[in-house]
């Protein structure tokens, strides 16, 4: 396998993870999550605070967070944004 044909899978991998993500992302707020996209980088800071901090459940797909409880999406708003 030559390097644009490496490169050709690594960035389908990418994009197919990112429609994955939207979906999933779709799903859990049609589910009742609220949604805090995030646009740079994340760090694992983040999510630690989000386990600290967070009342209700919560998570990371790609660029968003996603919280059951929207008082910790508002928390979290305020601390990160």
């Amino acid at each position: 396998m030559g390097l644009e044909e490496e490169l050709a899978a690594t960035l389908s991998k990418e994009l197919a993870q990112e429609i994955d993500n939207e979906i999933l992302v779709d799903m859990m707020v049609l589910g009742g999550y609220k949604k805090v996209k995030w646009t740079k980088l994340v760090n694992a800071s983040m999510a630690a605070w989000c386990m600290e901090n967070c009342a209700g459940h919560w998570d990371q797909l790609g660029s968003y967070f996603l919280f059951k409880d929207s008082n910790d999406a508002v928390m979290f708003s305020l601390r990160w944004l």
